[in-house]
């Protein structure tokens, strides 16, 4: 959770937490809990609050009983938005659906992915001719689209 903060100096931009959420509690309730908790924790005011920002999520901005309409109910005039980073993501995403040789692309850098990291021998082959080549040891990350 990231806050800008308005004072006399200007803004200010904190990283208040990064909480993990584990595997089927992402439901409205902890989402709310959660903020309200982080908030109260670094003491800071909800009913201050003016804007959140969300991934789009319907958890987050559905129709009735989302985050936002439950922070509404402490700060009255806060209004949710779809953070761009998130509507970007999903926007070039479902783009590059449009473009075949992209699918094309992300078989083969899956392949290549699953090559690598379903072999401890070919991985720390890998690691090895990167230690040669006096190059950085970069770990393997899966290709995932968003949504």
């Amino acid at each position: 959770m990231y806050c800008q903060c308005v004072s006399e100096s200007g803004l200010n931009y904190f990283l208040l937490s990064n909480k993990l959420i584990s595997e089927g509690s992402a439901n409205t309730t902890n989402h709310v809990s959660l903020v309200l908790s982080e908030i109260k924790d670094k003491g800071l005011d909800i009913t201050k609050m003016v804007v959140i920002g969300t991934d789009g999520a319907s958890v987050m901005t559905g129709k009735t009983g989302d985050v936002v309409k439950l922070l509404q109910g402490h700060s009255p005039s806060l209004i949710g938005v779809h953070c761009a980073a998130h509507r970007t993501a999903l926007a070039t995403s479902q783009a590059a659906k449009l473009v075949p040789h992209m699918a094309e692309y992300a078989r083969t850098i899956a392949i290549i992915f699953r090559y690598f990291n379903n072999s401890a021998l070919r991985f720390n082959r890998l690691r090895a001719i990167q230690s040669l080549l006096n190059m950085p040891e970069l770990k393997l990350a899966e290709v995932h689209s968003v949504r």
